[in-house]
Order: structure tokens, then C-alpha cells, then sequence
């Protein structure tokens, strides 16, 4: 039962602890914005020498599935029923609602971003284990990010119930 007098549980920490997630998502994004940069003039001086990197297949399809919930939880920093809760508030948020090129699926975006929020791997490893493209990642990244952002007070609030 959840104590009302409790600090923790008044408006104004709950107006703090939302303004530090919004401060933590914002410094995300500057610093993909910046690390992407990085990586676009890495590409121009590349240009000419453009080699397939190994990539490994089927990662999420094939080997996320069989590992246990301890090793879900170790790779990824959020446990399989957390992600799978989260995933299924915002995955409607990651699927194309008009014609085009067909994306990866809304699971495998938020491994992505996932991945990408709770290690300090770059895009380079991050598109090896994967096997998506730079510029995939980067796109399913920012689509994860901007959900848990719209979705943030709703699942903020879930979390207090």
C-alpha cells in the first residue's frame, strides 16, 4: 500500500524525477547527434575504401531468444518482462504507417536502442551485432527514444501503482 505522506510520492519529486529523465533523454540525443558527426566524417575520409564489415546474422532472431532471463537481463540492463511490458506500449510507435521500405521489427529497434542506451559500444559494433546498417540503427535509436519520451509520464505512473 503506498504511503502518502511519503516525499518520495509527492507531485513535486515526481515533477523532479521527470524533468531528470527528460535532462538524461535530451543529453542522449546531443550526444548521438555528436557522435554521429564523428562518424560522418570518418565515412567521407573512407569513401573511396568501402569493405563489407562482418556482420552477425540473426542475432536477435536466432540467439536472444534462447538466453535465459539472467543473461537477457546482463546484455541488455532491464529485465525480459520489463522489456516486453515497454515493448508493447510503444511498439505501435515503431511500425510505418504509410508505404515504404520495410522496417526492422518494433523488438528488434528497442534491442537496438536498448543496447545502444545501456552499453558504450559505437554504432559500428552495435550494426556488427545487429546486422543492420548505420544509419538503421541510428533511425531505430531515435524512434525508441522519442516513444519512451511521449509514453514517459504513462509509464512513470505505472510504475508508482
Amino acid at each position: 500500500m503506498e504511503d502518502m505522506d511519503n516525499p518520495i510520492n509527492s507531485a513535486p519529486h515526481r515533477i523532479a524525477i521527470l524533468r531528470g529523465i527528460t535532462t538524461i533523454l535530451t543529453d542522449f540525443i546531443d550526444s548521438t547527434l555528436s557522435s554521429e558527426s564523428e562518424d560522418e566524417i570518418e565515412y567521407i575520409m573512407h569513401t573511396n575504401r568501402r569493405e563489407k564489415l562482418p556482420r552477425l546474422e540473426n542475432y536477435v532472431e536466432n540467439i536472444v531468444p534462447v538466453y535465459s532471463d539472467q543473461k537477457f537481463k546482463s546484455h541488455f540492463r532491464i529485465s525480459r518482462g520489463t522489456f516486453e511490458y515497454v515493448l508493447t506500449i510503444i511498439a505501435p510507435k515503431l511500425k510505418r504507417v504509410h508505404a515504404g521500405l520495410t522496417m526492422i521489427s518494433p523488438e528488434k529497434q528497442f534491442l537496438i536502442a536498448t543496447w545502444r542506451m545501456a552499453t558504450p559500444d559505437s554504432y559500428r559494433s552495435i550494426c556488427e551485432k545487429f546486422y543492420v546498417s548505420r544509419a538503421t540503427a541510428l533511425s531505430a535509436t531515435r524512434r525508441v527514444v522519442k516513444a519512451l519520451y511521449d509514453y514517459i509520464g504513462y509509464l512513470y505512473w505505472q510504475q508508482l501503482l
